[in-house]
């Protein structure tokens, strides 16, 4: 397996120095690389390992690993799946947060004062805002605020997601890979929780999912994405190259 990586700004032959503690350990394992850096690609299987894409970014990136006679262990189908959470939402929406989707902060705005929440997550289909001001809103007026910034700062991706928010233990979070269906932790234990989310999307090659508990030490699933464009965050690099073993 060839992992394929963002390319660095001054040699594009070599991984982006924002991955150099993944890189450290990937290649000891795996060759690894940028797409200009393809001769020397000997495997048939490629695993992109970067930057979040979008749906014509991506297509791109299979498009030239096509061509070379190469494939993308995850197919650009599998990759909006799991990446867009307005794909991945009804599977799991009895164990997730309730989430509407909008089209547009007219479509919003116009739907808002049906819902009886007091406060409200937002978010494009992808990401969240990470500014100071954070995700969340208590009102009308906040709710646009916040799109308004999120629409600044990186343009919506997909639609207009509205959250219900819950009293989560931000501490208890756990991001969990699964490949194939088989969940993978950073810890000792597996959630269950993340074992039924992760056999509910046992076709998708590679997905992270997080977890997190409530003040009643309930589980939820915070969100999946594709195991591709995700942080590793508490992992191990070390761990985090060794499970990759799974998908070659």
């Amino acid at each position: 397996m060839f992992i394929l990586y963002p390319q660095d700004y001054f040699n594009k032959k070599k991984p982006d120095e924002s991955f150099i503690d993944e890189t450290q350990e990937t290649e000891k394992v795996f060759n690894i690389g940028t797409i200009y850096s393809k001769n020397h690609i000997e495997n048939d299987k490629v695993l992109y390992r970067g930057w979040m894409l979008s749906s014509n970014e991506y297509d791109e990136i299979e498009d030239i690993i096509n061509k070379n006679n190469l494939s993308l262990i995850t197919n650009k189908k599998q990759y909006y799946s799991a990446h867009y959470m307005n794909n991945w939402y009804e599977v799991v929406k009895d164990i997730t947060p309730e989430t509407i989707f909008f089209k547009d902060v007219n479509e919003l705005v116009s739907n808002l004062d049906k819902l009886d929440w007091t406060q409200y997550f937002i978010k494009d289909s992808v990401k969240s805002l990470t500014t100071t001001r954070g995700s969340i809103a208590s009102s009308k007026k906040e709710v646009v605020e916040i799109i308004k910034e999120i629409e600044d700062k990186k343009g919506i991706e997909g639609v207009i997601s509205l959250r219900k928010v819950h009293s989560f233990k931000k501490e208890s979070e756990i991001r969990y890979f699964a490949i194939y269906g088989k969940v993978y932790s950073p810890i000792d234990n597996v959630s269950d929780l993340a074992i039924e989310v992760a056999t509910r999307f046992g076709n998708l090659p590679f997905i992270s999912i997080d977890i997190i508990k409530d003040e009643e030490n309930h589980e939820w699933l915070v969100e999946i994405g594709d195991g591709q464009v995700s942080d590793i965050k508490m992992w191990n690099p070390k761990d985090f190259a060794n499970i990759l073993n799974n998908l070659s």
